[in-house]
């Protein structure tokens, strides 16, 4: 992407609040979990959690990722953070992790927003590489979240 930190530095520009990305590339849930202390010494009233595409390459299985994520989404809450759960395809051709996402967004009573890459991976004018999108991918998928963090900031503030 030409602006550095992808979907989040443009989701930062359009709602004006400066958003901290701590976001690591090649990360699986596993490494994620272990830095959720890193990303709650930040104290963000909203968490993005995108997750699961680098356990998909990796091969990670589908009980552990879900074992992290809940750990991940329990500490955050623990915090008093709101968790906005994104959505990636977690294999072709199934995806095992629609149906995990979506147990846990109930489960946890937190935003769910599926598969964010839809429209985007697979589109060659859309894609950096052939995992990780363009500037253009990215203001796609940032479109497709940023009503739903206005509308989580807007209940904040009721």
């Amino acid at each position: 992407a030409s602006v550095e930190g992808g979907f989040v530095s443009i989701l930062a520009q359009q709602t004006g609040v400066p958003i901290s990305n701590f976001g690591e590339s090649g990360d699986t849930t596993a490494q994620a979990k272990a830095r959720v202390v890193e990303v709650l010494a930040d104290k963000p009233d909203i968490t993005l959690v995108l997750l699961g595409g680098n356990d998909t390459l990796q091969r990670v299985p589908d009980e552990e990722t879900e074992i992290n994520l809940r750990d991940i989404i329990t500490g955050i809450q623990n915090s008093g953070s709101r968790v906005i759960l994104l959505g990636v395809v977690g294999g072709f051709p199934r995806d095992p992790y629609a149906s995990i996402f979506e147990r846990l967004a109930d489960e946890y009573e937190v935003t769910y927003v599926p598969n964010v890459l839809s429209g985007v991976i697979g589109h060659s004018s859309l894609m950096s590489d052939g995992i990780h999108p363009n500037q253009a991918g990215y203001q796609i998928i940032a479109d497709k979240i940023l009503p739903v963090l206005e509308e989580e900031c807007g209940d904040m503030k009721e």
